[in-house]
């Protein structure tokens, strides 16, 4: 689409406001008076969002029949940076059975991040030390019995932890029991020991700020920053009712009209475009913007 900048509606926590965006090439950018090759983009009558970054809780691909199909109805929940489960099950060959899993999905129209997920019982020292030198967001803590939490050598992981910050994050699949594992006990055990963890509940909803600025996503993914991809969803809202009751908004199932990553349109009134390969992103500090 070139360099091109158009103002329109965002919302800002419980705030709505206009803004004018300028996009060149993949990146946002600062329009300055001197450069006459931005052309004006129409957005009037649209809300916009920044790309949404989410965790492949509802449809993992590490088990899918068809991971690229599921990388579509992600894209057309406004999706530009999915965070893929690598389960681990063992503390051997681990490393090697990293770089084979980011190795299958580099084919994906989407760009992603590998989260490692592990049982407290099996996670390690070692394994937090090499999964932030590879700069995933977080590690998972996959949760089955919350007893398991009670088991973990809490003091020696936080150790490991200490030199990059990579945060851990609890994983619960059910979601009934979710939030009162994470709330009443997981916040109580890291508070005990210290354990650097992202700020919310993980949930199949897009990922906070709070969480972005955790995982080191933010500001490059995830906002509206200067120099940050150009990932974003525009809602089309001709009445003005999502920004008058944007509360609703937020936390509805509203589905974007067109989403763009990196500066590409990548679906349009949920038709998704001609795809080409994402990204294997990596992320910036852990908690440099928190």
């Amino acid at each position: 689409m070139g360099a091109y900048w158009f103002n329109v509606h965002t919302l800002k926590g419980n705030q709505a406001f206009t803004r004018q965006l300028s996009v060149d090439k993949q990146y946002f950018s600062k329009r300055t008076l001197w450069i006459n090759d931005f052309k004006q983009m129409d957005a009037t009558g649209f809300v916009a969002t920044p790309g949404h970054v989410m965790l492949d809780l509802d449809k993992p691909l590490n088990c899918s029949p068809s991971p690229i199909l599921d990388c579509h109805q992600y894209i057309q929940k406004g999706c530009t940076l999915l965070l893929i489960q690598f389960p681990i099950k063992t503390s051997f060959h681990f490393k090697s059975m990293y770089q084979q899993f980011v190795e299958q999905f580099k084919h994906l129209p989407i760009d992603y991040m590998i989260v490692p997920t592990i049982s407290p019982l099996v996670i390690t020292q070692e394994m937090i030390r090499y999964f932030s030198r590879q700069s995933c967001p977080f590690i998972l803590i996959d949760v089955e019995d919350e007893r398991e939490l009670d088991d973990a050598a809490w003091d020696w992981l936080v150790q490991a932890q200490a030199l990059k910050r990579i945060p851990l994050a609890l994983l619960v699949k059910n979601r009934r029991i979710r939030e009162r594992i994470h709330d009443k006990l997981w916040v109580n055990i890291s508070d005990r020991y210290g354990i650097i963890r992202v700020t919310d509940p993980l949930t199949e909803a897009p990922l906070s700020k709070s969480n972005l600025k955790d995982s080191g996503i933010f500001p490059y993914k995830g906002g509206f920053m200067n120099h940050s991809y150009a990932d974003y969803n525009l809602y089309y809202d001709e009445e003005g009712l999502m920004v008058d009751d944007h509360a609703e908004f937020r936390y509805h199932d509203a589905v974007p009209n067109i989403t763009v990553m990196r500066g590409r349109v990548v679906q349009v009134n949920q038709e998704i475009q001609y795809l080409e390969p994402g990204i294997h992103y990596k992320g910036s500090i852990y908690q440099h913007f928190v």
